[in-house]
């Protein structure tokens, strides 16, 4: 008899690293961002596959060639206002802040289509870290200092 043939598990591990450095060295709106992601193949027992895939099956058809990745994802983000040497933020203006999340995803994908669906949990505010961050790098650099962090947006968790 024929044993059903079983694909193997796929994983990887990914590194995104944004800088305004990487560009034009312009802090305005945002300036920085790094996420560390493990990504694994997502068994139909999955938890992530069964509250995730449901919402992506609508924008993928469930085939017997569909595939899932199930995600785990940890990230912290950077903004500033325009000027960043001034230490008052101008009314309009992106206020100075920082977020922190951890993250938790599903891609289902077919060989014409995918779709990536995310749940966040974070942290904005002076406890990620945000301010010293910001401004060590500056320092390390020979970039002028960023005048506003303590202006901030205070700590509040964010979905």
């Amino acid at each position: 008899t024929d044993s059903p043939k079983v694909e193997p598990s796929r994983s990887q591990v990914r590194l995104i690293m944004e800088n305004d450095a990487f560009g034009g060295f312009s802090d305005r709106y945002y300036t920085n961002g790094a996420r560390l992601e493990f990504n694994t193949t997502a068994s139909e027992d999955n938890l992530t596959r069964k509250i995730l895939g449901g919402w992506n099956h609508f924008f993928v058809p469930k085939t017997e060639e569909t595939k899932y990745l199930m995600g785990l994802s940890v990230g912290q983000e950077f903004y500033t206002p325009t000027n960043i040497s001034k230490a008052d933020v101008s009314f309009g203006d992106r206020p100075y802040s920082s977020r922190g999340y951890i993250g938790n995803s599903l891609t289902t994908w077919t060989n014409s289509s995918s779709i990536t669906t995310e749940l966040e949990l974070g942290m904005i505010g002076p406890s990620v870290g945000g301010k010293s961050a910001q401004i060590n790098f500056h320092n390390l650099i020979g970039s002028p200092t960023p005048q506003g962090w303590d202006t901030q947006i205070p700590d509040s968790y964010s979905v």
